[in-house]
C-alpha cells in the first residue's frame, strides 16, 4: 500500500509556534462540541410514548393475539420505512447526488431483509404474516 502523504523529519520553532496561533481555542472547541450536541433531541419522551402504544396496543389480547399483533406491527412499519428510505434514494439519484442515494437505498435493502426475515418467524398456527410452515 502506498501512501499519499509525508511525514516529516521534524518541525521549525516558526512552523509550530504558527500552528500555534492558527489553532482552535478549548473554548471554541466546547461552543462547536455543544452546538453538535444540540442538533439531537432528547428521544426519551419518544420512547415512553412508543411503550405506552405497544403496551396499550394488547389490551384485552392473550399472548399469542398479543404477538401477531406487535410481529403485524413491525411488519407495517418496515414495510413504511422501506418505501421512504427507497422513496429517498430515487429522490437524491434525480438530484444527482449519488453517494447519499446509495446510502438511503443500502438501508432500505436492509428493511427489505428485515421482511423476508420476520415473513419465516411464526407466532403460531393462525400467524397470516409467516410464509414458511
Amino acid at each position: 500500500m502506498t501512501q499519499s502523504f509525508e511525514i516529516p523529519d521534524g518541525i521549525s520553532l516558526d512552523a509550530l509556534k504558527a500552528h500555534m496561533e492558527s489553532a482552535v481555542s478549548e473554548e471554541e472547541l466546547q461552543d462547536t462540541q455543544k452546538n453538535d450536541t444540540e442538533r439531537f433531541f432528547d428521544t426519551s419522551d419518544l420512547t415512553e410514548r412508543a411503550i405506552d402504544i405497544l403496551d396499550k396496543s394488547t389490551d384485552g389480547l392473550d399472548g399469542q393475539q398479543a404477538s401477531i399483533l406487535h410481529k403485524m406491527m413491525l411488519h407495517l412499519l418496515a414495510e413504511r420505512m422501506l418505501e421512504f428510505h427507497s422513496k429517498c434514494g430515487v429522490k437524491l439519484i434525480e438530484e444527482g447526488e449519488t453517494m447519499s442515494a446509495v446510502a438511503w437505498l443500502r438501508d432500505a435493502g436492509k428493511f427489505q431483509a428485515v421482511l423476508n426475515i420476520l415473513s419465516t418467524i411464526s407466532c403460531g398456527d393462525d400467524d397470516p404474516t409467516c410464509t414458511v410452515e
